[in-house]
């Protein structure tokens, strides 16, 4: 169910957002560019409201590339508004603020996206 979970956001994501979408952490991402993963804090799987039900919690990393600050900021606005569009059948938790992201040699700013999504494992 986990892999199945992730496979169909990043499907969701591709198909809705026109960026690289990768589901592990790349050698070189292409900017822009989302990362799917299991939460770098926190819980990945939590209980749900009966028994046999679980929550699935994973992030979503938005990643620009850093030009103007102004600019940077709206192109991961823009990104941050497609991901969420495209995630209707996923809880959203929150997003974290924009902070710079190295990526590599190249400087890219970013923000974390927490989801969540019940289901059975």
């Amino acid at each position: 169910m986990l892999a199945d979970l992730r496979k169909a956001l990043c499907d969701d994501l591709r198909d809705g957002l026109k960026v690289q979408v990768h589901d592990t952490w790349p050698d070189r991402p292409g900017l822009p560019s989302v990362v799917v993963s299991a939460p770098t804090t926190g819980s990945y799987i939590t209980a749900g409201q009966q028994f046999g039900l679980y929550v699935v919690h994973l992030e979503v990393l938005c990643l620009v590339p850093r030009q103007s600050a102004q600019a940077s900021l709206a192109a991961l606005d823009g990104l941050i508004e497609k991901v969420l569009a495209n995630t209707v059948d996923w809880g959203l938790s929150r997003i974290d603020s924009p902070s710079a992201v190295p990526v590599g040699d190249r400087p890219a700013l970013g923000c974390l996206i927490a989801l969540e999504k019940g289901g059975r494992l």
